[in-house]
């Protein structure tokens, strides 16, 4: 039995379907149809009927427009803008250019036939539409600007920071390789050495840092990070003179020589 209702209930959603597209097919050709006939009785008649038709066609359009909501308003237009559009997409040089002579012609018509009061109302609708255009162009011309500033100012700041970093490196390396690690004896910059104190340094043997110090010539003794570290740590370090790293006596005829010349 269920299987016989199953059976029933697809023939029935069959038989719908069909209908359903028959009378889709049957609509598109009476479509068709009325379109054809619509075309053959324009082209028969008189430039009466014509008019007559235009201004009935009219009258129903401004029925439909006064009684459609907001709403419908706004998808009617927008339907019409994209009708339009389409068309003019499709139409060839010739009737663009008779399209725009026709809407010249029917736009003096109007203009011949409105009352002082609509031209004024128009007259005032356009001054403000051209408004609307220089407030949207201004807004536009701005945000360029703006645009332009931003990058301007970035530009200047990337210059500025550049100029900055250049400044800064020149004065790192102005003094040059001049401090010397009193445990190491290394000639170092500035940024890789700091103040040597022998308090600080709890772990080592206070002898066996005194023994080699050494001054720098600004006066100040100085130790190296490496070295800090290292005593930190509660061991010598590696590169120490305490491990039989020191430099051997200059003699006489290089007495001349500049420490960096030295080394």
């Amino acid at each position: 039995m269920q299987q016989k209702q199953d059976i029933m209930k697809s023939n029935l959603i069959s038989q719908r379907n069909s209908r359903k597209f028959k009378s889709f097919e049957q609509e598109q050709d009476r479509k068709v149809r009325d379109i054809s006939y619509q075309k053959k009785r324009k082209d028969l008649e008189t430039p009466e009927e014509a008019s007559e038709r235009k201004k009935k066609n009219s009258e129903s359009a401004a029925k439909r427009r006064r009684l459609e909501t907001n709403e419908e308003s706004c998808h009617r237009k927008q339907q019409d803008r994209e009708s339009a559009t389409k068309r003019r997409r499709l139409e060839t040089n010739e009737e663009s250019c008779h399209r725009k002579q026709q809407d010249r012609e029917s736009a003096a018509k109007r203009r011949r036939l409105e009352t002082n009061e609509e031209s004024c109302q128009r007259k005032q609708q356009d001054r403000a539409c051209k408004a609307r255009h220089k407030v949207l162009a201004t807004n536009y011309e701005n945000q360029v600007k703006q645009h332009k500033n931003k990058l301007s100012q970035a530009q200047r700041r990337q210059c500025s920071t550049m100029d900055k970093a250049i400044a800064n490196f020149h004065l790192k390396i102005s003094m040059g390789a001049q401090y010397v690690c009193t445990i190491c004896h290394r000639m170092l910059y500035k940024n890789s050495v700091m103040v040597f104190h022998e308090e600080k340094y709890k772990k080592m043997d206070k002898n066996l840092l005194i023994k080699h110090l050494y001054l720098s010539n600004d006066g100040v003794t100085y130790v190296c990070k490496t070295c800090n570290r290292a005593l930190n740590s509660g061991s010598l370090p590696a590169q120490a003179v305490a491990n039989g790293l020191e430099l051997d006596q200059i003699p006489a005829e290089l007495a001349n020589l500049k420490m960096l010349e030295i080394r």
